[in-house]
């Protein structure tokens, strides 16, 4: 992400490095000669590339001739720095377009298979670039800077008429030549400015495309989740029910048990021999008997049954209330008393 270092283009197949070439020019204004000094700070694997402003500079002074301009070499410098940025925004551009048929291609493929897709990479990538674009944007603020300024030096320089009008013609000429192609640098360079700004809104707008795709794309996945969701409520709802079914129908066997049991366990006892050889209870006058017995047993056992389930219920209603509530806190302040009576 640094944009100060060099950035590797995947799906062109080439890397973008700064070129670093420090430039020494001396004109001798009584002499009219131009010196130029140049030292390469590039990678050994860029060396060929300063042959081609050597080349022009040397092509710029044989077109001058005699009469070379002061600002020669500058102009054939900024040339060649302009075919270079050319060359970098144009990379750029087929990078932005493979990127996008990428992102396109990969979506597709995701929102058809409903797999997770390499849109974090893409997006990593496009940051980088932007990130690549804001510094290029100042660079060549920079250089615009330094052509406009030339220009304004150049225009200074301008020669006037003297005793020898041809060599003051060549030297007009010479002079026009150099300000024109100032003027042409600085025209390219407002080419290359715009370039970039266009270069710099097409990755906002691959962005942009990428985080939309990737929100309809988490929409999709979570309306799945979501219909994941409501179909285990509403099974979860229908074994709720099922289970309130069961439990109704346990209690009321329950019941019907408890209701039934005394009776009958009374008359099972009174069926005995032990109480059948006896007149008095054999006796069908003695059924009061049998009633005195189950009735009384079978109310001790329905109270007992309510009361315990009406235990559990408040223990169950205690326990899953809010622990912070008052309720709970004063159960827990006397269960702890009590436990600390008993344990003293």
């Amino acid at each position: 992400m640094d944009p100060f270092y060099y950035i590797h283009l995947k799906e062109v197949g080439e890397d973008i490095r700064g070129s670093h070439i420090a430039i020494y020019i001396h004109h001798d204004q009584s002499s009219k000669s131009t010196s130029v000094v140049a030292v390469n700070f590039q990678d050994r694997r860029w060396t060929h590339f300063i042959n081609t402003p050597f080349s022009s500079v040397r092509e710029e002074l044989r077109i001058a001739k005699l009469q070379p301009d002061p600002l020669c070499a500058h102009v054939a410098y900024l040339n060649n720095l302009i075919m270079w940025w050319n060359d970098v925004l144009y990379t750029f551009n087929r990078e932005l377009i493979a990127e996008e048929n990428s992102l396109q291609n990969d979506l597709e493929i995701s929102a058809s298979s409903k797999q997770a897709s390499s849109s974090a990479n893409i997006n990593k990538k496009l940051h980088t670039m932007a990130a690549h674009l804001y510094r290029y944007g100042s660079e060549l603020d920079r250089i615009d800077k330094i052509a406009s300024e030339l220009k304004s030096i150049h225009a200074k320089l301008r020669p006037f008429e003297n005793t020898e009008p041809s060599r003051t013609f060549d030297e007009v000429m010479e002079w026009r030549r150099v300000d024109q192609g100032l003027e042409q640098i600085i025209s390219q360079m407002t080419a290359l400015r715009s370039f970039r700004e266009e270069l710099e809104r097409k990755t906002s707008n691959i962005l942009a495309l990428l985080f939309n795709n990737m929100q309809v794309l988490n929409d999709q996945r979570m309306q799945g989740i979501l219909k994941a969701t409501q179909e285990d409520t509403r099974r979860s709802q229908e074994l709720a029910m099922s289970m309130k079914e069961d439990s109704i129908a346990m209690k009321t066997i329950a019941l019907l048990t408890m209701f039934f049991l005394p009776g009958t366990s009374f008359a099972a006892i009174l069926s005995m021999p032990f109480f059948t050889s006896s007149a008095y209870v054999s006796d069908l006058k003695r059924f009061w008997i049998w009633v005195v017995l189950t009735v009384p047993s079978t109310a001790v056992g329905l109270y007992v049954y309510v009361h315990v389930m009406r235990r559990k219920k408040r223990e169950l209603g205690l326990y899953n209330a809010d622990p912070e509530s008052p309720t709970v806190k004063s159960h827990k302040k006397s269960m702890d008393s009590m436990s600390a009576g008993k344990q003293s």
